[in-house]
């Protein structure tokens, strides 16, 4: 028998990055009526249904100092996004 193992799943800066902004900014209708407020921001279950992400996971994001990490990176590079130059120079 082989020991159980769990699945790790690996989200792109860009997918974290599009998920933390949706939730600051996307508006849904309020359902309950008669309310000042008509719209609200999706709530942790909402975007884990349309991003089909565990709930847990956003929520881990969505700390402060987990969110504030994710959004200064985001204009670094990874290791995939690299690209490396060579400089040829010639002698005359």
């Amino acid at each position: 028998m082989k020991p159980t193992q769990r699945v790790e799943r690996s989200y792109s800066r860009e997918r974290k990055i599009k998920v933390l902004l949706w939730i600051k900014y996307y508006r849904l209708k309020q359902e309950v009526p008669n309310t000042a407020i008509e719209t609200r921001p999706p709530s942790l279950d909402e975007a884990s249904m349309f991003f089909k992400i565990p709930r847990s996971t956003i929520a881990r994001w969505t700390r402060p100092d987990v969110s504030e990490g994710i959004l200064h990176e985001c204009g670094k590079q990874s290791r995939r996004d690299t690209i490396t130059f060579v400089c040829v120079t010639t002698l005359r």
